[in-house]
């Protein structure tokens, strides 16, 4: 999946998704007076919000075309640190897929790293869990502020959510999914692995899925899921500080990856999930149903290092 900026050629498929005035609410709340709408009046929408400069359309699509679509927008335009996101749809025949959870990650990347966004905001109504669960389940968190709205002769709840990209709060487990480059080299130094550029640790966080376990907000575990959103998948730096080893951290940041690998398991799916142990650490990984290899019909694993070499001139 990827996005790019809405075009007027998309506004007809769009409209299409929308299969009842129940979904044209939780899509757009009061924002449009009638349901249904044309292609056309979506495009008058988005021609009406190209000269104010703070509202950005948006579609995501794959290789079967268009999937999905949103907006970000700035709620008030002296303040360029805060998007609002908004009009938040995917593709009725694509729904449960997870497609939704993954076109609002790359909205946020977006935002955070385009648009230099310190906080993102979102409205979804409370009867409707399954956008509720989206928001949350991309690291949306609920406010506790609500507002209600008139929808289709009944009172709606619309509920404020809000994602602060540098959170490094814990969920209801213990686990924190943020982690600064700066961290992520002081891991690196304790267990003695060489340094590499702030710039390289930064990219490797922002794109893969961290899980941390913190101390009074210190992090003290930490391991990365760097997949494909295919079939491969890849354990990457599985760290405790040396004065927190053996204190069963480390199961319980395996726990929690393996946990979230098979939780974007559908019917039918199998990964092929690898990593690289440290030499004598074999065993715990073991335990999670590694194999270590040689096997009978498998070779060693193999890798390399390449580091970037300046041209030479003949």
């Amino acid at each position: 999946m990827n996005i790019r900026p809405f075009k007027k050629c998309d506004a007809d498929t769009i409209v299409s998704w929308i299969k009842s005035e129940k979904i044209f609410r939780y899509w757009c709340a009061d924002r449009f007076e009638s349901y249904p709408i044309t292609g056309n009046e979506l495009i008058k929408s988005y021609e009406a919000s190209l000269d104010n400069d703070d509202t950005f359309h948006f579609v995501a699509f794959d290789d079967s075309g268009l999937i999905g679509y949103f907006i970000i927008r700035y709620p008030d335009i002296s303040d360029r640190h805060t998007v609002r996101l908004g009009f938040v749809i995917v593709d009725d025949s694509r729904r449960g897929q997870g497609i939704g959870k993954q076109m609002i990650k790359k909205a946020l990347d977006y935002a955070v790293e385009y648009m230099d966004a310190k906080k993102i905001t979102i409205g979804v109504f409370d009867n409707n869990p399954s956008a509720l669960y989206c928001y949350l389940n991309a690291g949306f968190k609920d406010t506790g502020v609500t507002e209600p709205y008139t929808c289709m002769g009944e009172e709606w709840i619309c509920k404020e959510l809000v994602y602060d990209p540098f959170d490094i709060s814990s969920d209801e487990e213990g686990f924190s999914y943020y982690m600064s480059g700066e961290e992520f080299l002081m891991f690196r130094k304790s267990v003695g692995w060489e340094p590499i550029p702030i710039e390289e640790a930064n990219k490797g966080i922002k794109n893969s899925t961290v899980v941390c376990i913190r101390k009074k907000g210190k992090p003290i575990a930490f391991g990365r899921i760097i997949m494909d959103h295919g079939y491969v998948a890849y354990i990457a730096d599985i760290i405790v500080l040396p004065e927190y080893q053996g204190l069963g951290y480390g199961r319980k940041i395996m726990d929690k990856v393996m946990s979230i690998i098979r939780s974007n398991l559908k019917p039918g799916y199998k990964v092929m999930l690898s990593l690289s142990s440290a030499k004598g650490k074999e065993s715990f990984y073991e335990k999670f149903g590694f194999i270590k290899r040689p096997t009978e019909d498998k070779g060693h694993g193999m890798y390399q290092w390449i580091a970037y070499e300046e041209s030479k001139e003949n």
